[in-house]
């Protein structure tokens, strides 16, 4: 079987990355045949919306000319396949509904005149999305409740399933220290990287033994954050696995104050090595994650700096939580996550 997966997001650079690397692996172990495509560059220039709509197009002539059996994107870049290739079986993965994402500032340095254009980026988005949904054979979602909503948007005859994230078994002995926050993620508003700085100086007020530790964000990120703190604040950049790896055997508690997300692999990678988090209240973090960790209903940097103490100066707390995630994490692994996908790569379909 010849598949092509699809991904306008860089190689190496975060969660959806992750997910694509482990499936097109495991696609190969099996004896299948699989090219990703991912990020153009080039077309990473355009303004706003108008990149999804660029990317969407070049993958559909990579696809016609690659004559592929599947083709599976990740997200809505395949919202084109099904019009110019409708023989061909097209799977979508949603790592969460695009059209919920809120276009931030942070989130790329955009030129000044494209902020004049956002609700029109905005209704393109939301179009480009409902045509990758309905376009598609199969529309996998990363845990139940982001599939009912589909389900309610969609024909009753839309094959729709769930198929949560992986996570790899830890390959260190967890040694925690007692106050080491951990980042795991990109720094965009988006995952909540505004509130991270007010974040940890509520938190060092009241600890002053805490130290942060960001993995994803650039050293200069340490900037951000008052000067007096600066020393109890670590920025490592992007880091090969094995570096993520060390810094989760060190953590003492994972924050995710993320205002969107799928299912983040950095929960789960946190639950491997038996670190409770702090997480906004979303959906897929709930549906990996129930009893392994404090969730924060009300987003505001004390709300979780307070939640994030009370880990820390409990211990029979965290040793609890700690255990759940051990326990609540062996659900999850990437052999059974990429046999349930190539499920429903089957060609038999009319």
């Amino acid at each position: 079987m010849r598949i092509l997966m699809v991904a306008n997001t860089p190689p190496n650079s975060g969660g959806v990355s992750f997910h694509i690397d482990r499936l097109a692996s495991n696609h190969r172990a099996a004896g299948h045949s699989v090219d990703v495509l991912w990020e153009s560059s080039l077309i990473n220039r355009a303004p706003g919306a108008l990149r999804g709509y660029l990317f969407g197009a070049y993958a559909t002539l990579v696809s016609v000319r690659g004559r592929y059996s599947v083709i599976h994107s990740h997200g809505a870049d395949g919202f084109l396949i099904k019009v110019f290739l409708p023989s061909r079986r097209n799977v979508m993965t949603s790592h969460g509904d695009e059209r919920a994402v809120p276009s931030m500032e942070g989130d790329r340095k955009s030129r000044k005149w494209t902020e004049t254009l956002f609700r029109t980026s905005k209704m393109l988005r939301r179009a480009r999305f409902r045509m990758a949904l309905q376009g598609a054979d199969v529309i996998i979602a990363l845990h139940r409740e982001e599939a009912e909503a589909f389900r309610r948007e969609l024909p009753s005859s839309k094959v729709i399933v769930v198929i949560p994230n992986g996570v790899d078994p830890p390959n260190l002995i967890p040694k925690p220290e007692v106050g080491n926050v951990l980042f795991l993620g990109n720094w965009i508003q988006r995952k909540g990287a505004d509130l991270v700085p007010e974040i940890f100086r509520l938190l060092h007020v009241s600890n002053n033994r805490s130290h942060i530790d960001l993995v994803g964000p650039p050293k200069e990120t340490i900037e951000e954050f008052e000067s007096s703190l600066r020393p109890y604040v670590s920025a490592a950049g992007w880091c090969s696995q094995q570096d993520v790896e060390a810094h989760l055997s060190r953590a003492d508690c994972l924050l995710l104050p993320s205002r969107v997300e799928g299912m983040p692999i950095a929960v789960l990678q946190a639950m491997s090595y038996g670190v409770p988090f702090v997480s906004s209240d979303l959906p897929g973090v709930r549906a990996c994650a129930q009893g392994c960790g404090i969730f924060v209903s009300e987003a505001t940097p004390s709300s979780f700096a307070d939640s994030l103490l009370r880990v820390m100066s409990d211990r029979n707390l965290r040793e609890s939580l700690s255990q759940n995630c051990r326990a609540a994490v062996k659900n999850f692994s990437w052999s059974s996550v990429s046999e349930s996908v190539r499920q429903q790569y089957r060609l038999d379909f009319t």
